[in-house]
């Protein structure tokens, strides 16, 4: 999906968060069982926009999407 690929080149090559994760919330709602898609949103969430609250957000709507995904439910209890 090309919005995933935009939202790494807004997100990590043109500094610009915002259209990052618009972007990336476009490839999750294009494709909702896709793992890494939920993995890539999480760390711009954690390491970028460093918002813990989007990030817990994020991986419960990917467990919903995803039930059970290891990843996903690793992570989620690591921010706990």
């Amino acid at each position: 999906v090309t919005a995933d690929n935009l939202g790494v080149v807004y997100g990590y090559y043109l500094h610009e968060p915002k259209k990052a994760e618009q972007n990336f919330l476009l490839a999750i709602k294009l494709e909702p069982d896709v793992t890494y898609r939920y993995l890539r949103l999480f760390e711009l969430y954690t390491y970028i926009i460093k918002d813990t609250a989007k990030a817990k957000a994020l991986l419960e709507r990917g467990l919903q999407a995803i039930p059970g995904e290891p990843s996903l439910k690793e992570l989620l209890e690591s921010l706990h």
